[in-house]
């Protein structure tokens, strides 16, 4: 069976039908802002970062001879930040700065700046902290890190960093881990990846060094180099809480989930206080369709911290996978009621509860609750997806057309939700067009080349299919999803069968957990006529997600065995789940139709 590449624990059944469309969820479990960041910051574990930023207690504990004013200003900031208007929260506290000239007011500011992306408030912050406090690395770092341009500039940069991660002993480990946040704003991350190495170079004895390290070659999409870094901070400093999540990660991402599962075991067996590594186990557990040990985790971290919205916006989610939806819309309804605040999380989750339920109007409404800021984008690309699957594939086009995109990454996201819609609608020659001018400018992008071969596919361009997916393997040879195209591809049309249960099966020992590779397993074992090993397989895969291609091949090798009573009941049950799916119907005409 096919799959869309890296698709995430998240993945509502919209995303089954729109593969690709997994990457969009507002908890992106396999990018480092979400599987780390996201999680950890819900478990209340420390994450790289500035280590001067200033948080909402602080600044509860201003003092209270502040003007009605300034107080106005910043409960002003801290309730328009909360509901993710990042461009308000920053101008409040600008002026709240401005007026009070206190410091912890100043580092709150910045901390809103940064999180807007607004360099030139971060920049005017950062020159009234260093004019209050002339001595302060922090200020320094700050302001050095949002004026960096040219080369010579960037040696300067280099020089301040340098010494000030020298002369700050006490706060070394934290701003080796804020290495990469301060160059966030230098486009060439392959400079940036250079620059780190070198800053980090007196630093061989120190865990942090490595994460750093870890980090930037992620940002290059160097998984591989990444996870050897952070093997080298676990090496001096095992069990580190950072350092195990992002091993967890990257495992993840290079098709090791059962090693990453066995890493977060072993970890919580020895240090069961380790919230931040719990919240990522559920996660991963989820994404390994050990569903019931998933929500086992959840429920432990929701009782642990019952006010954490995150928590029960996860445990929604899981509900809502295993059609429990009554109960995830309660968890959903009841996280609104005691944290208005994080509506932006809620509505998004909430969206994806209706889509669950195919109360499609429903879902696009909740999406159109979430307000700019955080998760904003994320939702006017469900808003699309939605539109999409109400047939107005137009209308979600031109949606996507109209976004305003702050990056290549939001502009490539666009594209590759666009072209998810097209082939959902079966427009997959118009999809592909879109395909061919992005892949002209990055040819070795492995998403675009995976998402290219899946359409060619579609078309029955199998020349062109396996060329794209065979630069895939040769670009990343252990890539789960891509021997398993090319393998199911082989065996669905009977062709080169040792060679497709080649491929297939390395898939599968690359991600075990995988219904979807299970299927194409149980198929190409139907294609070699053993039925025994089909079966279990495909009953394997059918246990794990009860999907609609799943029950077609299932029920076909049941017919095979002339059990047909069977067949026909597992089919004529999934047809009422899934009205539309084309491989069960096309199933069930070939072999019902006398």
């Amino acid at each position: 069976m096919l799959h869309c590449f890296a698709s995430t624990a998240a993945g509502w059944r919209a995303a089954a039908r729109f593969p690709v469309l997994a990457r969009v969820q507002f908890m992106r479990v396999l990018s480092p802002r979400g599987l780390l960041f996201s999680l950890a910051l819900c478990a209340g574990v420390a994450c790289p970062s500035f280590s001067w930023a200033a948080d909402a207690a602080e600044i509860k504990a201003a003092p209270e001879s502040l003007r009605p004013d300034v107080l106005y200003l910043l409960l002003l900031g801290e309730i328009a930040g909360a509901r993710g208007e990042m461009g308000v929260a920053t101008q409040a506290y600008l002026q709240a700065s401005s007026e009070t000239r206190d410091l912890r007011v100043i580092r709150r500011a910045a901390q809103m700046a940064l999180a807007s992306r607004d360099l030139r408030a971060t920049a005017s912050v950062a020159q009234l902290w260093l004019r209050l406090d002339p001595q302060s690395d922090d200020a320094r770092m700050l302001l050095e890190s949002v004026q960096m341009g040219g080369d010579q500039q960037l040696s300067q940069v280099q020089f301040e960093i340098a010494r000030i991660l020298a002369n700050n002993s006490q706060r070394l480990e934290a701003n080796l881990l804020g290495l990469n946040a301060a160059f966030a704003g230098v486009r060439d991350k392959t400079q940036v990846r250079t620059l780190i190495e070198r800053l980090t170079a007196p630093y061989a004895n120190e865990p942090a060094s490595y994460v750093a390290r870890a980090q930037a070659a992620e940002n290059l999409g160097l998984t591989s180099e990444a996870n050897r870094e952070i093997d080298r901070a676990l090496q001096l400093r095992p069990q580190w809480e950072p350092a195990v999540m992002l091993k967890a990660e990257y495992l993840a991402k290079l098709g090791d989930l059962p090693g990453a599962l066995a890493l977060l075991k072993s970890t919580l067996t020895e240090h069961p206080d380790q919230l931040g590594t719990r919240a990522v186990y559920a996660h991963l557990l989820s994404m390994a369709g050990r569903l019931k040990e998933a929500e086992d985790e959840f429920r432990s971290l929701s009782r642990l911290l019952p006010d954490n919205v995150q928590v029960r916006i996860s445990l929604a989610d899981l509900l809502a996978r295993t059609n429990r939806l009554p109960e995830a819309r309660q968890q959903l309804d009841e996280a609104l009621r005691m944290h208005p605040e994080e509506e932006n999380a809620i509505w998004f989750a909430q969206g994806g509860v209706a889509e669950r339920q195919n109360r499609l109007e429903d879902a696009r409404r909740a999406y159109m609750q979430v307000k700019p800021g955080l998760g904003y984008f994320d939702a006017q690309l469900r808003i699309a997806v939605v539109m999409g699957q109400q047939g107005k594939v137009a209308l979600a086009r031109e949606h996507l057309h109209k976004l305003e995109v702050e990056d290549d990454e939001q502009r490539r996201r666009a594209l590759l939700v666009e072209v998810g819609i097209l082939r959902a609608a079966h427009k997959y020659a118009d999809a592909l067009l879109l395909l061919d001018d992005s892949l002209a400018e990055t040819p070795d992008d492995i998403e675009l080349l995976y998402e290219a071969g899946m359409l060619e596919e579609n078309l029955q361009r199998y020349e062109q299919m396996e060329a794209h997916i065979r630069r895939i393997l040769e670009l990343e040879p252990d890539h789960p999803h891509a021997c398993n195209l090319l393998g199911y591809s082989l065996a669905n049309r009977n062709v080169r069968l040792e060679e497709a249960a080649e491929l297939i099966e390395r898939a599968n020992a690359l991600e075990p957990d995988s219904a979807h590779i299970l299927d194409s397993l149980g198929w190409v074992r139907f294609r070699q006529g053993n039925l025994r090993e089909a079966e279990h397989y495909l009953q394997l895969a059918f246990a794990r997600e009860p999907d609609a291609e799943i029950a077609a091949h299932l029920g076909e090798v049941l017919w095979v065995q002339g059990r047909r009573e069977e067949a026909k009941k597992l089919w004529y049950s999934s047809l009422e789940a899934n009205p539309d799916n084309g491989v069960l119907r096309a199933t069930m005409h070939r072999l019902l139709t006398p």
